[in-house]
């Protein structure tokens, strides 16, 4: 009975000890998993901020190329009735700032939509941290009750160990 005691307390000490290398294993992986999550998490700031920045030189140049169409108007307007010879070249002018317009504005939608594309993917990585997380947590708890239930059962082993010992010393 000594024997089979000893050797089934052996046998959970073995297996508290598997669950502690477990433990430190899924620590170590979620950890990593949390580092990289960080990592990508501001590689994307940073991408968000570059692409803010551009939108704001985008719609800088918007608005430049808004204010040279205007003043372009004006002066055709006032060209026109100085000269109308001047007016076909003038047309073409315009044409051409126009189209600047137009791609600067093309330009300005795209990096607004992979603003929200870097943002949106932004969230998920956090959502998908904050799940990591609570998975560890978890984890963590289920091993520690794991780790109190072995050591009450190493005790208990240890208690009928000396009953034992005690009843094969009478």
């Amino acid at each position: 009975k000594v024997k089979e005691a000893s050797d089934e307390l052996e046998a959970k000490q073995a297996k508290l000890q598997n669950l502690e290398n477990d433990k430190k294993e899924t620590l170590k992986q979620l950890e990593l998993t949390k580092e990289e999550s960080k990592a990508e998490i501001e590689s994307f700031k940073l991408r968000e901020e570059a692409l803010r920045t551009e939108i704001a030189h985008g719609e800088d140049a918007a608005r430049s190329l808004k204010d040279k169409v205007d003043a372009t108007e004006a002066e055709m307007k006032k060209m026109s009735e100085e000269h109308n010879q001047n007016a076909a070249a003038s047309a073409t002018m315009l044409a051409e700032l126009q189209k600047g317009l137009d791609v600067a504005s093309d330009e300005n939608e795209s990096l607004v939509k992979k603003v929200k594309e870097a943002s949106d993917d932004l969230e998920a990585k956090q959502t998908m941290l904050m799940n990591l997380e609570n998975d560890r947590n978890e984890t963590l708890k289920q091993l520690e009750l794991t780790k109190e239930e072995s050591k009450a059962e190493i005790e208990s082993f240890k208690l009928r160990e000396e009953s034992l010992r005690t009843e094969i010393a009478h």
